[in-house]
């Protein structure tokens, strides 16, 4: 076959070959500009992700900046809170936020423990958020209002709602808190431990935390810290035993006798409180010098709640004395300052026990109700405590003790 009968063939092949490369270069470009926009749409989405979750975060803190803490906090006013929010992040991060808002913001000023004891909210029934849900399938709750908040970045708009809840720190049984987180828990502070809620829905773990604490635990912060801070150093027990109607004061020593409504001094110094005859809401007892000792005859048939508060503002050895050593049915919250509590014969009780730094317990004691400590970690090595859980005694508890103020944050329909 010549040269030239070949010609034809050769030709034909070199045009298959230039198509197969003309279509795989088309080919490749067309999968590089899908990729491209595949990358690109990623990244929108991942952009918006982040931003949302930085809002939510922001919002969240805007929120508990005026109601976690409200009288230890300077923002009073949820749009200065934002402002001054929105200023830190941009600039941090660089964002601009080209408008933002609070409208409809009816949040309740705070839950009863923070401002108003008379405050009654409804306990909330409705489909929670999983996030939210943890923290308040331990007992009672209180639904406290919402607010919602609008934001524009790049053109585009964010709306945010806000949904406030208040959580008796009775629902949880046993709390180590901790004092040493920064006021407000903010992302960048440092700390020793956090405290988590066990598999089990009753008892706390610990965890310890080494460098920043991650926003998912900010809930925990404000229930395992934060509370504390405000219970112990805010004015809200000399308020609850001043502003309470039904309420009696003895200051220790007490010179002469006394015995009225199941309160019954024995010398200057000793004091016993009868829980079936007491029909006060709230007995406080002043020990300035740290000598007092107050026991307790135990109640029967009286079931009515009734808030004991134990003051003794000596930061020393001298403790005022709480001995414990009968059963009881009523139900006590005992808020107690440089006091040691003494269990003994292996009492039945049914109450909350709240110990500020400077107090400890020891003993044995079946407890249906919560107890909250912040001792070291050898605590509970002097103190044997067994639990007894149900569900009414954590209702009746409800209504007397603090309730630490929690949020969740999430999109509003259709947005």
């Amino acid at each position: 076959m010549s040269f030239r009968n070949n010609r034809g063939s050769i030709s034909v092949f070199a045009l298959m070959v230039v198509s197969v490369i003309a279509l795989s270069i088309g080919s490749l470009m067309i999968s590089n500009f899908s990729v491209y926009q595949l990358s690109k749409s990623y990244h929108v989405l991942r952009e918006r992700l982040l931003i949302k979750k930085m809002l939510f975060q922001m919002t969240e803190e805007v929120v508990l900046s005026k109601y976690e803490l409200s009288d230890m906090r300077p923002e009073l006013d949820l749009g200065a809170a934002l402002k001054k929010e929105v200023d830190s992040v941009g600039s941090k991060t660089g964002l601009v936020i080209e408008a933002f808002e609070v409208v409809e913001d009816q949040l309740y000023e705070s839950n009863r423990a923070f401002l108003n004891a008379n405050v009654v909210f409804e306990i909330g029934n409705e489909f929670l958020n999983p996030r939210i849900s943890g923290y308040l399938s331990h007992g009672p709750y209180l639904k406290c209002g919402q607010a919602n908040f609008f934001y524009e970045i790049h053109g585009r708009n964010y709306a945010i709602k806000a949904t406030g809840y208040g959580v008796a720190l009775s629902n949880f049984d046993l709390t180590h808190y901790d004092l040493s987180l920064s006021l407000g828990g903010r992302v960048g502070a440092k700390s020793r431990r956090l405290y988590t809620i066990g598999e089990d829905g009753h008892e706390l773990d610990l965890t310890s935390v080494k460098g920043d604490i991650n926003y998912k635990n900010r809930k925990d912060v404000s229930i395992f810290s934060n509370a504390y801070e405000w219970l112990w150093k805010s004015d809200y027990l000399e308020n609850l035993a001043k502003n309470s109607v039904n309420r009696f004061v003895l200051e220790i020593p007490y010179s002469g006798e006394l015995e009225e409504n199941g309160i019954t001094v024995v010398n200057e110094n000793e004091v016993t409180l009868d829980l079936e005859k007491i029909n006060f809401e709230v007995v406080a007892i002043s020990d300035p010098f740290g000598m007092g000792v107050i026991k307790f005859t135990p109640s029967i048939a009286n079931e009515k709640p009734l808030v004991v508060i134990c003051h003794n503002n000596l930061k020393s050895n001298k403790k005022t004395i709480l001995e414990i050593d009968k059963s009881f049915k009523r139900a006590v919250a005992f808020f107690v300052l440089n006091t040691e509590i003494l269990f003994q014969n292996d009492p039945q009780v049914n109450g909350a026990f709240f110990l500020d730094p400077n107090s400890q317990a020891r003993g044995g004691v079946t407890l249906d109700g919560h107890f909250s400590y912040y001792g070291g970690a050898d605590f509970l090595d002097v103190l044997q405590l067994k639990f007894k859980r149900t569900g009414a005694m954590k209702a009746k508890l409800a209504s007397i003790v603090p309730h630490v103020f929690l949020t969740d944050v999430s999109l509003m329909e259709g947005k």
